[in-house]
């Protein structure tokens, strides 16, 4: 799951969840890859406005775990962002980017919840 605020031109900061189909890998090797499906979506209400984010692509970078804190790297975004308000698009899709703050982490059983002071994500461990 997933939880971040985001400034949405034209309507303010949303705090999005959702994310359902976006798949996350950490290597051995320092390299991470997370994926997002074709209509990979956040969904969040301000205003009395539901705005719908859906993502396409893939985010790759470098990372290291370190006391804690996870750093990242070379982040490189090959995904693109539509947004939704109140069902209708706005605008043309855009490059999605990607930030490189980093995240405080920590880790319990197969779950790993990571944490900057804009969001909040938890990954399960598959297979």
């Amino acid at each position: 799951s997933h939880r971040e605020d985001v400034p949405v031109a034209g309507v303010g900061t949303v705090t999005f969840t959702g994310g359902a189909g976006a798949s996350t890998v950490y290597a051995a090797d320092g390299t991470g890859t997370t994926s997002y499906p074709p209509g990979t979506a956040f969904e969040g209400r301000t205003g009395g406005r539901t705005v719908r984010l859906v993502v396409a692509g893939v985010v790759t970078y470098g990372f290291a775990a370190r006391d804690g804190t996870l750093s990242f790297r070379a982040v490189r975004s090959r995904a693109s962002a539509t947004v939704f308000v109140d069902g209708r698009r706005s605008g043309s899709p855009t490059p999605f980017v990607a930030g490189d703050d980093p995240a405080t982490y920590a880790c319990t059983g197969g779950t790993l919840v990571q944490r900057t002071a804009l969001y909040e994500t938890t990954l399960t461990r598959a297979g």
